[in-house]
């Protein structure tokens, strides 16, 4: 399967390189893709963001953007772009998972994604996507392998996630799946609902938990996006909260007992 080097993914973001006609066309013969990216004074990292969506070139795109009123030059990238978006928004929001939450409502694609707004799809992430889910009608949302890049999209590592079981992803107590990678089919959403607002690190890891006690999920074999890791990420400031987070979904959704649950969290 291919694999991208750090150039690739760099050029890949460093400017428009997609046909307007195919982005703006709607095509309905190819199942509508809905991409929510939520954004904060991201402005750094923005635009690759949204290139590397566009620049996709599909051809049945819905990209919404829902930013928490940025002041550092995000909404005029965004302007930029408007022609391309389905929908966008600049307000003050209760954080991230409200954000997302915001623009799955206003969603109306097959499939749904979200994208943080400092990091991106690899190239032909979404046909790849596509490809899979087609072939497997049978599978209820997907993920792949994710590369770690820097603040200059220089790939420093690769996540290759296990294949998916849901008791373990339980267990282990803090998300498994890289969530820039997942795609899941509308069914899900309407089945389940939306993220939990009352998170703040690891609403992801709780709704792929949800998500797996009811639906079929799949590890793909393709690289389908790219995690930045800089050091004013939630990730990198906030790795103990985040950590905190996740345990106490764990022993919410574990069937073991308290007694070993703790004994495995001090271990």
């Amino acid at each position: 399967m291919k694999r991208f080097t750090s150039a690739e993914i760099r050029d890949f973001v460093s400017k428009a390189n997609f046909d307007e006609k195919m982005i703006l066309s709607k095509d309905p013969s190819w199942p509508k893709i809905s991409i929510v990216t939520p954004s904060y004074n991201q402005g750094q990292f923005l635009e690759r963001t949204i290139l590397s969506v566009l620049n996709q070139n599909y051809p049945n795109l819905e990209y919404i953007i829902i930013d928490g009123g940025s002041t550092d030059g995000s909404v005029e990238i965004i302007k930029k772009y408007e022609k391309y978006i389905a929908y966008w928004v600049s307000e003050k929001d209760s954080g991230q998972a409200d954000a997302i939450n915001k623009g799955l409502r206003i969603s109306t694609g097959q499939i749904l994604a979200y994208l943080n707004s400092d990091d991106t799809y690899a190239p032909a992430a979404l046909n790849n996507m596509v490809q899979y889910l087609t072939g497997h009608p049978d599978i209820d949302a997907i993920y792949g392998i994710c590369n770690i890049i820097d603040e200059n999209d220089q790939i420093v590592n690769q996540w290759h996630p296990a294949e998916f079981d849901i008791r373990a992803l339980v267990r282990s107590g803090i998300s498994t799946i890289p969530q820039q990678t997942v795609f899941f089919r509308r069914h899900i959403l309407e089945k389940i609902g939306f993220l939990d607002t009352s998170l703040r690190h690891a609403m992801d890891y709780e709704y792929w938990i949800r998500t797996g006690k009811k639906f079929r999920v799949q590890k793909t074999p393709y690289v389908l996006a790219n995690f930045r890791v800089h050091e004013r990420s939630k990730t990198s400031l906030e790795s103990s909260g985040q950590w905190q987070e996740s345990c106490r979904i764990s022993d919410m959704y574990s069937d073991e007992n308290k007694f070993r649950w703790m004994v495995r969290y001090w271990n």
